[in-house]
């Protein structure tokens, strides 16, 4: 297989090395690379959550190193306090399990299916919730302190959209994809 050099527009935040892609693995949401420290490869699938092509992509790229024995762990973005309380949902009420499919549970059942680790790599959902009552407060007094806190949250909102918003292209989803049935039928509990 062939490696193919990712354009820099979506090595964003990577580390200074050579960003490639096989010709198995050339989905634009797919970041193939060494980890600049040990050496290891790092297959980074990004997701969206719940959206089914998100799904079918993470079960599709674990399934194929898998079957070529490449296959080392899976680290899903989730904390064990999220995890655990799905888990538990799954349990009291096993068919929501197939209706809230999302592709970290997917990821996790495929890595498990080739007897692979599985990592949790996100921090307490409790962390980020406090993060997001902090800037939400922030944004208020901004919001109610013209012209100067106008201004922050101006080039704040811009900041966000310039670094979160692709510019598309072949491979990329795009805004419709909020509209899929089945990510609105998730969306209350994602």
């Amino acid at each position: 297989l062939s490696p193919t050099t990712v354009p820099a527009s979506r090595r964003h935040g990577v580390s200074t090395r050579t960003a490639t892609t096989t010709t198995s693995l050339d989905a634009a949401q797919i970041l193939d690379f060494r980890e600049p420290t040990t050496g290891v490869r790092v297959i980074l699938v990004g997701a969206m959550h719940y959206n089914p092509a998100s799904v079918q992509l993470a079960k599709e790229t674990i399934e194929g190193l898998g079957k070529q024995n490449n296959l080392g762990s899976v680290v899903v973005e989730a904390c064990d306090v999220r995890w655990n309380k799905t888990a538990e949902l799954y349990k009291d009420k096993p068919l929501l399990k197939k209706f809230l499919n999302n592709e970290m549970r997917t990821a996790c059942d495929t890595a498990l299916a080739f007897d692979r680790p599985v990592v949790l790599g996100d921090q307490r959902i409790n962390v980020t919730v406090d993060a997001l009552k902090s800037s939400f407060k922030d944004t208020l007094k901004d919001i109610a302190s013209p012209p100067a806190g106008w201004a922050r949250f101006a080039e704040e909102v811009k900041a966000a959209w310039d670094e979160t918003v692709p510019f598309g292209g072949k491979g990329y989803l795009s805004a419709f994809a909020f509209f899929d049935p089945r990510l609105l039928f998730v969306l209350p509990v994602s």
